[in-house]
């Protein structure tokens, strides 16, 4: 914010320091007075230069940490996309054994239920083991 200030102050300035080296203002001198002046253009332009200089410092840090805080972002929207999915593949899973027809398997009792707990529990591991393998999360 200073810089933005400071670039908008010295930009105003900007004709009367070029009206230092017009030609009209020059003949009011002789060519051993304008040496001055020329030293103060010059300083000036350098000002106005390490000001911009600044500011694409500024502009760049900002860039720099909107990029970081973008990807932090999308690496937890996709262990969050990841946990979904597998959490949505155990519901379906549920969802189906929670139908009411005959099988088997429903008339296992308690151990049918721990076969099926293990078995979803076991699919959550292996999903996990091979997303950090394949370095999904």
């Amino acid at each position: 914010m200073r810089v933005s200030k400071l670039r908008a102050q010295l930009s105003s300035q900007r004709a009367i320091f070029y009206g230092f080296l017009r030609p009209d203002f020059a003949q009011n001198f002789d060519r051993a007075a304008l040496g001055p002046f020329e030293r103060l253009v010059s300083r000036y332009e350098r000002a106005i230069d390490e000001v911009e200089r600044t500011r694409d410092v500024v502009v760049g840090s900002f860039d720099l940490y909107t990029s970081i805080t973008t990807q932090q972002t999308n690496d937890l929207v996709k262990v969050l996309t990841f946990l979904t999915a597998v959490i949505g593949f155990c519901a379906a899973v549920a969802g189906l054994l929670g139908m009411n027809f005959k099988l088997p398997l429903f008339e296992s009792g308690m151990f049918g239920f721990e076969i099926v707990i293990a078995g979803l529990t076991a699919f959550g591991i292996a999903s996990f083991v091979v997303a950090k393998w394949r370095k999904w999360v």
